[in-house]
């Protein structure tokens, strides 16, 4: 089995250092992140998808569409791959990590999760990819999830 894993290009939201884990908030990929998505997109040109996961949230669905205009491979939904939910919607990230240090792994906000929780949540993904009967996959996902898998 192939996993081939990469990070949404850049948004309007990681310009103004923002937070976002609301699928229905306009968060959308940059002229840059079209075309880090389109330079992705040749790179892999040559890789056969039969799948490309992605998380609920549309930059990476965004994304995906775009690698995929070589691959035509179905996109599937996975709220798992999702960034972690933070409590933080539209505020600054400098803000979350300063509500979080004194225990960035385990501490969360009332309507956010803890790096554990997320940690879980990403495992629990991994461990569902070894059941399914695909050989070449590509995840589109977010860094924090990324981090987790590296």
């Amino acid at each position: 089995m192939n996993f081939v894993f990469v990070r949404h290009g850049e948004t309007n939201y990681n310009i103004k250092k923002l937070l976002n884990n609301d699928p229905g908030q306009t968060v959308y990929l940059t002229a840059r992140g079209i075309e880090q998505s389109k330079n992705l997109a040749h790179k892999l040109r040559g890789k056969n998808f039969e799948v490309i996961f992605v998380s609920e949230l549309p930059r990476t669905e965004e994304t995906a569409k775009i690698i995929n205009e070589f691959h035509h491979a179905p996109i599937c939904v996975d709220k798992r791959i999702g960034d972690r939910k933070t409590g933080f919607e539209g505020k600054l990230v400098a803000d979350f990590f300063r509500a979080i240090e004194a225990n960035i792994f385990h501490a969360k906000t009332k309507e956010g999760e803890s790096f554990q929780e997320e940690k879980a949540r990403v495992h629990s993904f991994l461990k569902d990819l070894q059941n399914m009967p695909y050989h070449s996959i590509l995840i589109v996902t977010h860094m924090e999830p990324l981090k987790i898998i590296y």
